[in-house]
């Protein structure tokens, strides 16, 4: 049995999964990500847009060489939606949704 919703009016429950607690649920420290998404869970955001900001905060360690969360910041932020505006032509809106991500995850 799967925490959160238990599937869609579809029958698709497989969708749903990713309502399951993070790997690190319960846990002394939960890793970075499954922080992000108890922070998104607690703020009753939508599973797509869980699914969404975690890959944002994702993308943007791994484009910065997985350094660090406490040592990125303004700088890089700015150098990860310029790398997304002028090398990957996203629309405004996606730029938004990444930017949305960074935000409200905040390098813990």
């Amino acid at each position: 049995m799967t925490a959160g919703l238990e599937g869609s009016h579809h029958g698709d429950a497989a969708r749903w999964r990713i309502c399951d607690p993070p790997a690190s649920y319960g846990s002394a420290s939960p890793r970075l990500l499954d922080r992000l998404r108890l922070a998104l869970r607690a703020r009753h955001y939508s599973p797509r847009t869980e699914v969404a900001y975690v890959h944002w905060v994702r993308r943007f360690i791994l484009f910065h060489g997985k350094r660090h969360p406490a040592g990125l910041g303004e700088i890089e932020v700015n150098g990860f939606l310029t790398q997304l505006a002028v090398r990957e032509h996203v629309s405004a809106s996606t730029q938004n949704q990444a930017l949305s991500a960074l935000l409200l995850w905040g390098g813990w």
